[in-house]
């Protein structure tokens, strides 16, 4: 947990969120989108916090490659329902202490394994549809 006497907050978060192909490293990334901060996060002083970074725009149905990709690590018979991903945070505004710290440039890179984004409320993943009126936006669940 954070220790005594630190508190803060992210109050901004912009990252670039590329697909990795799971079962092959050889593979290209493919990109998803930008990704942020639907709230600010605000961490109290010892405890662990867990926030939710969303995409800021929909996966492209032009992009097959992509979207194949998630129909085999999601669709009906995939059977872990997890896609591997690459989020590289470009910038950042954080407080500690009431004072706002702009952070830029940070090229901070991680690679994970996340459970299937949610393609809107209760709809599954079709790669045929070309339907712009849908909800395509994903949440990615970060610790």
């Amino acid at each position: 947990p954070n220790g005594w006497p630190m508190s803060g907050a992210i109050e901004v978060l912009d990252a670039n969120v590329t697909s990795l192909d799971k079962n092959d490293e050889k593979s290209p990334q493919l990109y998803v989108g930008t990704a942020g901060l639907s709230q600010p996060v605000k961490i109290a002083t010892h405890s662990n916090t867990t926030f939710q970074v969303e995409l800021k725009e929909g996966i492209s149905p032009s992009a097959a490659q992509l979207l194949m990709r998630l129909a085999a690590d999601c669709g009906p018979v995939s059977k872990e329902r997890t896609t591997k991903i690459e989020v590289q945070i470009s910038k950042a505004t954080i407080s500690i202490w009431n004072r706002h710290v702009p952070l830029e440039d940070l090229d901070i890179r991680f690679k994970a394994t996340i459970p299937c984004p949610h393609m809107g409320e209760d709809e599954e993943l079709d790669v045929a549809s070309t339907n712009s009126d849908r909800n395509n936006t994903a949440s990615l669940l970060v610790v």
